[in-house]
Formats: C-alpha cells, structure tokens, sequence
C-alpha cells in the first residue's frame, strides 16, 4: 500500500477512536511498557464521556467462560487480576446474564439478573479495585 492511503488512515484511526482494544489471547506481564517509547497515544491518557481512563488500552468483551451457577470463580477473578496488573486501562467483561434462566445459555457465564448475584458482583470490581485503582471496568449483559 502506497504512503499516500497508509498515512490519512492511520490517522483517521488515531484520531477518531484513539483506543487501542486488547484481545486477551495471553495475560500481560507487569512489565508490559518496559522498552516501550513514553510518548505513545497508546499509553496516554483518554476518556469515553466524562469516564477518565489511565490509558488507551482496552480489553474487549469476551466471554470468559470461567462461571459456575452464575457466580465467578477463582479462575475469573485471576483473569481479571491479570488484565488489572498487566496495566489495561479499561476491562469490558464477558457477557454477563441479564435475565433469569429461561432461553438457553452458558452454564459458565455470570449471572447478573438477581440481587442475590450482588456480592458475587462485587468480588469482581473488588479484585480491580485492590490490584490497581485506576483501571476501570464495564460489563456488558445479555438478555
């Protein structure tokens, strides 16, 4: 591809969206940014709305299928404490149930439709919360 096209689309890119979206293929290391220049968009500052995020780096919804009658186990809250401490500015989780059980679904997908699941909920953001403060956290849902 000639410099002419490469160029107005790596900007459009970089000024449109300005996120970069990390695909959890493999847990990061601490250590991620050792190397790496400091001057990058990728590790500056963003914001989504009024939402200040430490950096650009986004983990995507995936389904993590880490559950067990709707509540997260260890192993989920390992996937979260990795993305936490590999310094992803902004987890979007798996999708999470949003209705009672009634349409077929994941057997290992958190569950989110009753209040009963609350504290369960909470280990989640507390896990972000004691790893590092500054990363944020969504959740999608599912009906």
């Amino acid at each position: 591809m000639n410099k002419s096209i490469k160029n107005p689309r790596r900007n459009f890119i970089k000024t449109t969206f300005g996120f970069l979206t990390v695909v959890p293929l493999g847990f990061a290391s601490p250590n991620i940014y050792s190397g790496l220049p400091n001057k990058s968009e990728v590790f500056s500052p963003g914001k989504i709305g009024s939402l200040k995020i430490k950096n650009r780096l986004i983990r995507s919804a995936t389904l993590e299928r880490a559950a067990v009658d709707g509540k997260p186990t260890q192993n989920y809250l390992e996937i979260i404490r990795s993305l936490t401490k590999g310094g992803v500015g902004l987890i979007i989780t798996g999708a999470f149930a949003a209705v009672p059980p009634g349409i077929p679904r994941l057997a290992t997908q958190v569950h989110a439709f009753d209040d009963k699941y609350i504290p369960h909920l909470k280990k989640i953001v507390e896990t972000v919360r004691t790893t590092d403060d500054s990363c944020r956290i969504f959740c999608t849902a599912c009906a």
